[in-house]
């Protein structure tokens, strides 16, 4: 071959071919001396790189908002549910029916579903929103072509406020020291809202002066303002610029003035861990009316598979004179633990001697269609409000009994993995209406699974003029133990009758979707399987087709 050529100008030359163009000192195997990269080469180097890891930094930031954006999508579903949507848990009705999602085959209504015509379908298609999400998030991330998720960097959460008020706060911090007043009190500037502070022991007590000065602020830094003698911290995690303060703070800040406190912040009693609750009582002597403003709960405990609750308050006088109950009830604040009730009931027929010697009970409930959990309780003397109104937070104390009250079934459920199937063991029931003539029931209970691919039904036998039947019969309802997450137990409780229909008991159902005890037992079941676990459940007067 002939190397000079013009036609084998771009052959690859072989290993011979490459030792005589070395001896030659030309070519690819020559060893040539370049010269070094210039100051001015070196800078647009390093540009062309930063400027490429800033472009990469801001589309992980765009593609981590995506991926949040559809995670909180996915924190407030409701979850599957029958006859209710996926989404927010609407059920269906006449004129809203719900659609089924042509993705994940799951019902939603029809404000969280959207249209997508096909050519090669003469039906509708609907998809709900949760799919059309990660569609959309896989598109605009390009996850479709790599057939996975990039990199991405999730948002961070900051509070955002006004720095001239910040940087003016402290200006008027250092000059409202003099005066006297303590960082406790509340008109003091550093007891502002969005400054958080924390209580730190302080070795000294010798007055010091405290100065800031830096100019810029990374978001991920933090700044810390110490003050020696008060043992004061003040964190900041926004970005800001400040220019130099001098803040000097003279005078002894151990001096607390809680004069002004004790009017204007109602007392405070340790929470038991069930929560707080905030009411204002007032009588008026005129009409004999006690006021009761249930204005907000806070900390509340969970009840559903998100976490939240839908509270809601009972009030009641004790103790009760005669049949008569005064029993009231606030409006529902749905999927929160932090409710804002801001209502006010009024009792009457209250005279002076009753406030000496009654007492207010609050229980608050979880709002639940197929029964209410109660979530804590907690009672007041009326003797608070006798001279002028009184404003107070009390602390919410769990049930006072672990069973529930009122006509329950005793249930055990156990997912047996050898036999790949659900037992269920309807043990007793107790305090059953009666229902028939002669004061006693003829009870017995239904049981299915719903969705069930086998369409399975039990029924146990029928407890002749028994209130309080013990059955202790087990059925089994084959199905996946991953499928349960996504099927509801649902048990009715009838009374036998011949010549007329059954009369209606109680029902009780088990889900994903369930609250309280009915979710605890059911996710119990779910998370440890092989294992027995029985529980005691209200049964609820709401009838389920």
């Amino acid at each position: 071959m002939n190397i000079h050529s013009k036609a084998n100008k771009y052959v690859c030359p072989n290993d011979r071919q490459l030792s005589l163009r070395a001896k030659l000192r030309t070519g690819w195997s020559a060893a040539r001396s370049e010269p070094p990269l210039t100051a001015a080469e070196r800078e647009a180097i390093s540009a062309v790189v930063k400027r490429a890891e800033k472009v990469e930094d801001n589309e992980a930031k765009r593609i981590g908002r995506l991926v949040a954006r559809l995670e909180g999508m996915r924190r407030s579903a409701q979850g599957p549910a029958p006859r209710s949507c996926v989404l927010c848990g609407e059920t269906s009705r006449l004129l809203a029916p719900l659609r089924l999602c042509s993705m994940c085959r799951n019902y939603a209504c029809p404000k969280c579903v959207i249209d997508t015509p096909h050519k090669l379908y003469s039906r509708e298609q609907y998809m709900c929103n949760l799919c059309a999400e990660t569609r959309e998030m896989w598109k605009k991330s390009g996850a479709w072509f790599f057939k996975s998720l990039p990199k991405y960097v999730l948002p961070e959460r900051k509070t955002k406020y006004n720095d001239t008020e910040f940087s003016r706060s402290l200006q008027e911090a250092g000059n409202s020291s003099n005066e006297g007043k303590s960082d406790s009190e509340p008109s003091s500037p550093l007891s502002l809202h969005p400054p958080m502070f924390s209580r730190q022991p302080s070795n000294t007590d010798s007055r010091k002066s405290v100065s800031i000065s830096q100019d810029a602020f990374d978001a991920s830094e933090t700044e810390n303002l110490t003050h020696g003698v008060s043992g004061l911290s003040l964190h900041r995690t926004d970005s800001y610029s400040q220019r130099s303060l001098g803040l000097k703070r003279t005078g002894s800040v151990r001096t607390i003035r809680k004069d002004s406190n004790k009017a204007e912040r109602p007392p405070v009693i340790p929470d038991a861990g069930f929560g707080t609750i905030e009411i204002k009582l007032a009588y008026d002597n005129g009409t004999s009316s006690l006021a009761v403003s249930v204005l907000r709960a806070r900390g509340l405990i969970g009840m559903d598979m998100t976490g939240l609750s839908d509270p809601f308050c009972r009030l009641e006088i004790l103790p009760i004179e005669g049949t008569y109950s005064n029993r009231l009830r606030t409006k529902t604040v749905h999927k929160t633990k932090n409710p804002e009730f801001n209502e006010t009931l009024h009792f009457f027929g209250i005279t002076e001697s009753d406030l000496n010697s009654k007492s207010l009970e609050i229980v608050v409930f979880d709002d639940d269609r197929y029964g209410c959990d109660e979530m804590g309780s907690a009672t007041v003397a009326l003797r608070e409000c006798i001279k002028s109104p009184a404003q107070l937070r009390l602390a919410l104390s769990g049930a006072s009994s672990s069973e529930p009250l009122g006509p329950r079934l005793l249930l055990a459920l156990c997912y047996n993995t050898k036999r790949r199937a659900l037992a269920v063991t309807v043990c007793k029931a107790t305090e059953l209406p009666p229902r028939d003539s002669n004061g006693y029931s003829d009870p017995f209970v239904k049981i299915h699974l719903d969705p069930d691919p086998y369409h399975k039904k039990h029924k146990t036998s029928i407890k002749w003029r028994n209130l309080n039947p013990v059955w202790n019969e087990g059925f089994f309802f084959e199905t996946r133990l991953t499928e349960l997450s996504r099927q509801n137990l649902t048990l009715t409780v009838w009374d036998k009758d011949y010549g007329k229909p059954n009369d209606f008991l109680g029902s009780l159902i088990l889900g994903s979707s369930s609250k309280g005890r009915r979710l605890k037992h059911w996710m119990d079941c779910i998370k440890f399987p092989d294992h027995r676990h029985e529980q005691w459940h209200a049964l609820t007067d709401t009838q389920h087709i």
